[in-house]
């Protein structure tokens, strides 16, 4: 989010940005917020959105060491037999892995023994 930051201010020096952060989903509105940054699919149908970066992707990825123990999936179903890594929604539901392909959408409810409630995790040793 830095460059965006930084070309904004670069371009209104006369305006201060307060950033707040927060894994939960806020009404911007209600909470008195001039603007919001969400995954596309989490904005709400009544809210206008735009996009301020280029489309992501996500890969499914695995250790070597995993992978000797267990097989490759071949397809987004096969996700169901494998330790994934599962992450927990500000409304304490749980994200399902996103795919697509042609165009058309689907969503995998994996298993995991990890459960993160943020994609960021550092471990310190």
């Amino acid at each position: 989010m830095w460059p965006i930051f930084e070309e904004y201010l670069r371009r209104y020096p006369a305006v201060a940005l307060d950033v707040a952060t927060d894994a939960r989903f806020v009404d911007i509105v209600r909470e008195g917020f001039d603007a919001g940054v969400r995954l596309a699919e989490s904005v709400p149908k009544d809210m206008i959105a735009i996009a301020i970066g280029p489309q992501q992707s996500l890969a499914v990825v695995g250790s070597a060491a995993y992978f000797r123990k267990n097989p490759k999936p071949k397809s987004p179903a096969d996700l169901k037999g494998h330790r994934c890594i599962r992450m927990r929604l500000p409304n304490g539901s749980m994200s399902r892995w996103e795919f697509e392909r042609r165009g058309e959408r689907l969503l995998v409810d994996v298993q995991g023994i990890l459960t993160l409630e943020h994609f960021r995790l550092e471990v310190n040793r």
